[in-house]
C-alpha cells in the first residue's frame, strides 16, 4: 500500500562530500561567484511541482553513472530502448551523467535522454556539478562554473514534486550540510 504522506529522498552521492563553509578557492572573483550561486535557491527549486495523474500506480526507472556510455552510441541506444520498454512514468537520472562536465558531453547525453519517453528528473553527481579533476586535488577554483553548467543544462539542483502517491525530493548532496538543511526547512511546509 502506498500512502500520500510518503516522502522519498533521492540520495546519489557515493561519498558524502558536505563541508562547513566555503571550499578552497584562490581568486576573489571565483569566491564571489561561488557566494552568489549559494546565496539562495532558484524559483524552480522553491516551487512544488504537481505530477498528479489519473494513474493509480507509478512506474519509475532510476539509473546513474551513464557517463561511461557517452561514447558508445550502440549501447546507449539499446539502453534507451530498454528504459522505454518499461513504460515508466518517471525516470530518475541519479548522477554522474557526464564525466568531464563539458558542453559536448552534456549535449550528447541530453540528446539521448530526449528519446526517453517519460518525465525525467536529474540529480547532480559529483561529475555533473564539479570538475572532478580539480576536486580530487582539493581545488575548487572553477567549481562555480561547473555548477552553473549543470543549472544551465538541467535547471535545478534541488526539486520537490508530488503526485497522487508520494512526495519526491531531489537533494544536492554535493552541497554543504547547512544548505541542504536550509532547503529542507524551506520546503517542509509544502510536503503532504
Amino acid at each position: 500500500q502506498i500512502y500520500n504522506t510518503t516522502t522519498l529522498f533521492s540520495f546519489t552521492c557515493m561519498f558524502w562530500m558536505s563541508c562547513e563553509g566555503d571550499p578552497t578557492i584562490q581568486s576573489e572573483e571565483s569566491k564571489q561567484k561561488w557566494k552568489e550561486q549559494h546565496s539562495g535557491f532558484t524559483a524552480t527549486e522553491l516551487e512544488k511541482i504537481d505530477l498528479t495523474s489519473d494513474s493509480e500506480t507509478v512506474t519509475v526507472v532510476a539509473f546513474g553513472h551513464v557517463n561511461s556510455l557517452l561514447w558508445h552510441e550502440d549501447v546507449f541506444a539499446s539502453f534507451v530502448e530498454t528504459v522505454n520498454d518499461q513504460n515508466p512514468d518517471y525516470v530518475w537520472v541519479l548522477g554522474d551523467i557526464v564525466y568531464d562536465n563539458s558542453d559536448e558531453e552534456w549535449d550528447k547525453v541530453l540528446g539521448w535522454h530526449e528519446k526517453i519517453k517519460a518525465q525525467k528528473f536529474y540529480v547532480a553527481g559529483n561529475h555533473d556539478i564539479c570538475y572532478h579533476y580539480e576536486r580530487y586535488e582539493g581545488i575548487h577554483e572553477h567549481g562555480w562554473e561547473a555548477e552553473q553548467r549543470f543549472l544551465d543544462k538541467v535547471g535545478y539542483r534541488y526539486l520537490t514534486m508530488e503526485d497522487q502517491n508520494a512526495n519526491y525530493m531531489i537533494l544536492n548532496l554535493n552541497d554543504s550540510l547547512p544548505r541542504i538543511k536550509e532547503y529542507l526547512s524551506l520546503m517542509e511546509d509544502k510536503l503532504n
